[in-house]
């Protein structure tokens, strides 16, 4: 079974806007899948399958007018507590002062994204398989993982740490980043503390995972 959910390409839009604003990666940026697992957008759809795709909500509020329908209004999409509702009102401002546009604008910038995204994960995924070790199980060498491309370290080290216990919702970029800094801006300083309890340490060329779900103790060394 599927979900078939009513997004429009003005959704599309906001998510985008909103990942600008919070300064989010990649794959924040490629917005929603129209086609993914149990979840169907339609109204996402490209020109390709859907004519006229991705469908703006004046659309669907125009079909529901033709077809006598009365469409329901999720009374949240007025209370300007939630960042989304201001992100809405923000883009309707910017698109009086810019013209007509930037929501389209967004939408392909997600399409563009969402590919290049893509492929950054299968390289990824590439990168952690051809990685012995996790950070959790003898920890990982710290001479292989420096000399990536840094676009493609940091992805590499988010999946180690999500597989040594940092919850997901709660690893950031700046999580990474201290973590980056011990492959690459390494001077002896002490262990990286992260979210979910993990401490990641530079160990005789090795980065470990000193705490957390699952983790090994400290090895010999460590700080």
């Amino acid at each position: 079974a599927r979900a078939v959910l009513a997004h429009t390409a003005d959704d599309q839009a906001e998510q985008v806007l909103l990942g600008l604003m919070r300064g989010s990666g990649t794959r924040a940026l490629a917005g929603m899948r129209a086609d993914r697992a149990r979840l169907l957008r339609p109204f996402l759809l490209g020109p390709e399958i859907v004519p006229g795709g991705p469908v703006r909500r004046v659309d669907t509020e125009l079909a529901c007018e033709a077809l006598g329908l009365e469409p329901w209004h999720d009374p949240h999409n007025t209370d300007r507590r939630h960042a989304r509702v201001r992100a809405r009102a923000a883009l309707a401002e910017l698109e009086g002062v810019l013209g007509p546009g930037l929501a389209d604008g967004l939408v392909r910038t997600a399409d563009l994204l969402r590919a290049d995204a893509d492929l950054l994960d299968a390289l990824t995924a590439a990168a952690r398989a051809a990685l012995p070790g996790a950070l959790d199980d003898g920890g990982v060498d710290a001479g292989t993982l420096a000399p990536l491309e840094p676009a493609l370290r940091r992805r590499v080290l988010r999946v180690l740490l999500l597989e040594a216990g940092c919850p997901p919702g709660s690893l950031a970029v700046v999580h990474v980043d201290r973590v980056d800094a011990l492959l690459v801006g390494w001077r002896g300083q002490g262990p990286a503390d992260l979210p979910g309890g993990v401490r990641v340490a530079r160990v005789d060329g090795r980065l470990h995972a000193l705490a957390g779900p699952g983790a090994p103790p400290a090895p010999p060394g460590a700080v």
